[in-house]
């Protein structure tokens, strides 16, 4: 919705928000002032509109996400002989530079070096190696049952993070195909989607694909193609080396390669074993806390219910119950090799694998429909060529990867509606050492530009009427970044305040033309 305000919001406003100033010495005056805010801006509402369904901006409640990933052998990105074989590191919100090998003195090591060329049996010195296409740390979190079915715990707001393959048109008016008509296109997009029986999220963010980083975000070249991604891999490098999230301190590595004849003939014999020699073979790695095991072959075609003809290009694996999501390249029918769907799901350790349609019911629809992705069929290139399975818990956790205590959950306490349109934004808590302090990172998009923005501090019961003010900045007319008008803001703190559950949130403004009120759904960070 859209929100019309009178001049008279800004007096109050500009008197709450004049400029940066220490918590301590806002908090007492802020209460009333904001008190008057909210009266004034509530009373002075006026006219409605719905928002733009496809926003232009990255959204949803995962914008920024750090991620690893990798690109395929065209795009121009590092050295050449290395580009398919090396894991990308993309830190909390958007990148300033060109992304790097993920890799560090106490964390596992993902560059193509420690990767594969100190492997004994690999390429070595600058010969070209194998492509990587499909990734993962066996982390991943997948809510569905063994026929495939999805069912979200409660307590959970489980998604699916992915990319998609160049070419993809996606469903008419979906978000997909929204990107594609965009620059860059949608190929090098990280995209989202909660699953819709999450648990504890306000509605516009459920059963809904959203846009967590653009291509240029990303700082990726013009043309890249992204084919692999994981998130797990990448809090390894936000936080005391993955301590924080109950990362294991020696992870397995799983992944596939590019299922043509030149790049399996890049891969050395002694990773195949006794499993065939396929683009649907998965392949184990693990970190003895200084190096990598050589590739062994771990899965064949079989286990995933495939045929050796066939190429997985995206794998999300939950290691701990043999649950797999999972993509094959699309390809005409030649002989036996089947076309797919483009989000398959296998429940490893049964007599028979099947790779089934991952669904919402036996006769309901497909994720890939929800997603906004063509069937086979209607489009041959249509397909999901990275994946990532990811479980923010809003309640108490059972199992899994604890990192809700630094990604921000969007809140919105019951019975409160704000009559405003939507600020998309994210909110980070990371750690570092030896400085031993944390950080709150905070990211506001679609703020009306040529205004203001101001973002504030709240504990979750004062919300919203003790707000504290703690920056008020100019929105430029234009952006280096397609969504980030002001670009990633910080709030330095004492680790003694870490144990402290805060609720952030922007307000965005502009005074000439006067423009409409845009107020952010709450982020809430729980304390750790």
């Amino acid at each position: 919705m859209m929100a019309t305000i009178s001049s008279n919001f800004l007096t109050p406003l500009f008197a709450c928000c004049a400029g940066p100033k220490e918590l301590s010495q806002q908090h007492g005056a802020s209460v009333n002032l904001y008190r008057i805010c909210l009266a004034s801006t509530l009373a002075l509402y006026l006219t409605t509109e719905l928002p733009s369904q496809n926003p232009p901006n990255s959204d949803g409640p995962f914008v920024g996400m750090p991620t690893m990933f990798s690109i395929d052998r065209q795009t121009n990105l590092g050295t050449a002989a290395d580009r398919g074989a090396t894991g990308y590191f993309k830190d909390v919100g958007f990148s300033t530079g060109a992304p790097k090998a993920l890799t560090g003195a106490s964390i596992p090591d993902f560059s193509a070096k420690a990767l594969f060329r100190d492997c004994k049996g690999a390429a070595s010195k600058k010969a070209r190696l194998p492509d990587i296409d499909a990734q993962s740390l066996g982390l991943d979190f997948i809510p569905a049952t063994p026929k495939g079915i999805i069912k979200t715990p409660p307590g959970s707001w489980s998604a699916l993070m992915f990319s998609v393959r160049k070419g993809t048109k996606g469903v008419p008016k979906s978000r997909i195909a929204d990107e594609l008509k965009r620059p860059g296109g949608n190929n090098a997009d990280f995209f989202t989607y909660v699953y819709r029986d999450a648990s504890c999220l306000p509605p516009d963010f459920k059963d809904k694909t959203h846009k967590a980083n653009d291509a240029n975000e990303i700082r990726l070249p013009a043309g890249a193609e992204v084919d692999a991604m994981d998130v797990f891999a990448a809090l390894y490098g936000i936080g005391l080396g993955g301590m924080l999230f109950g990362l294991p301190l020696k992870p397995d590595f799983y992944f596939s390669v590019k299922g043509d004849k030149i790049n399996l003939d890049l891969v050395p014999g002694t990773w195949w074993g006794t499993k065939p020699k396929s683009g649907a073979t998965i392949f184990k790695m693990s970190w003895d806390g200084s190096k990598w095991s050589c590739p062994a072959a771990f899965l064949a075609p079989s286990d995933l219910g495939l045929k050796n003809c066939e190429d997985v290009d995206a794998f999300a694996f939950s290691a701990i119950d043999g649950k797999v999501v999972f993509s094959t390249t699309p390809q005409p029918r030649i002989g036996p090799c089947p076309q797919r769907n483009p989000i398959l799901f296998v429940q490893l350790g049964l007599d028979i694998a099947i790779a089934r349609i991952l669904r919402y019911g036996e006769k309901d629809g497909f994720i890939s429909d929800s997603i906004g992705i063509l069937p086979p069929g209607q489009n041959q290139t249509d397909d999901v060529d990275a994946a990532c399975g990811t479980d923010p818990h809003c309640g108490p956790r059972q199992r899994g990867v604890a990192y809700e205590h630094v990604l921000g959950h969007p809140w919105l306490p019951a019975l409160i509606v704000l009559p405003f349109p939507e600020l998309p934004q994210q909110a980070w808590k990371t750690y570092q050492r030896p400085n031993r302090f944390f950080t709150y990172k905070l990211h506001m998009l679609e703020a009306p530009p040529g205004g203001f923005g101001v973002w504030m501090l709240s504990l979750p019961k004062n919300w919203p009427t003790q707000l504290i003010p703690i920056e008020a900045l100019p929105v430029p007319r234009r952006s280096p970044f397609l969504g980030n008008p002001i670009g990633p803001r910080q709030l330095r703190l004492p680790l003694n305040f870490r144990n402290l559950d805060v609720v952030l949130t922007w307000i965005g403004f502009s005074i000439n033309p006067l423009s409409n009120l845009h107020v952010s759904t709450p982020i809430r960070l729980l304390g750790r």
